[in-house]
């Protein structure tokens, strides 16, 4: 069942999400480093890598409810909502993150553990969600265009019979 939001042919959701699971990523690889060396510059690597995560976040959510409520909530629901929570979980879990290095400037003391392993677990859920999205994509085909498949049964038009001859009227003056 195709995706509903595409773009070239291709489906939007999924090509949205890398950004913030890489950006949740270099915000982990850049915590590792700055509980190693404490050189600040990586503590703001962390922040700014976390803010531009969230925010393609955002980006991405509205493309992933439209594929759910167009396709996912037909196939595989329970699924879709899994997903949507591991999303969701690691999403606050992320903000939490940022809000905390707001208040705590640096990385001294012990926020930066509770900081620290709220990027960690933040990682973890947003893994765990990815790997839930590709199962739905890859095992299930949730928003794949199977050969011969035109749309989503929630976007074809059906006319009645009777409606038949007018739509394929070409003049609009001869509609009634």
């Amino acid at each position: 069942m195709k995706s509903g939001m595409v773009v070239a042919r291709h489906p939007l959701h999924p090509a949205l999400v890398h950004y913030p699971i890489g950006s949740a990523l270099v915000a982990l690889i850049a915590d590792c480093i700055y509980l190693a060396t404490r050189v600040p510059f990586w503590w703001g690597m962390t922040f700014w890598s976390l803010i531009f995560g969230v925010v393609g976040m955002f980006v991405a959510i509205g493309p992933g409810l439209w594929d759910y409520a167009t396709t996912g909530r037909l196939l595989v629901p329970r699924l879709g909502i899994a997903h949507m929570a591991l999303n969701g979980l690691a999403l606050a879990t992320l903000v939490a993150d940022i809000v905390l290095m707001i208040v705590y400037r640096s990385g001294a003391g012990g926020m930066f553990n509770l900081t620290f392993g709220l990027t960690v677990a933040g990682n973890v859920l947003l893994g765990y969600a990815a790997w839930l999205g590709r199962q739905m994509v890859y095992r299930y085909r949730v928003g794949v265009a199977e050969p011969g498949e035109k749309e989503s049964p929630l976007f074809r038009v059906t006319l009645a019979p009777e409606q038949t001859e007018i739509a394929h009227k070409s003049d609009p003056r001869d509609l009634p």
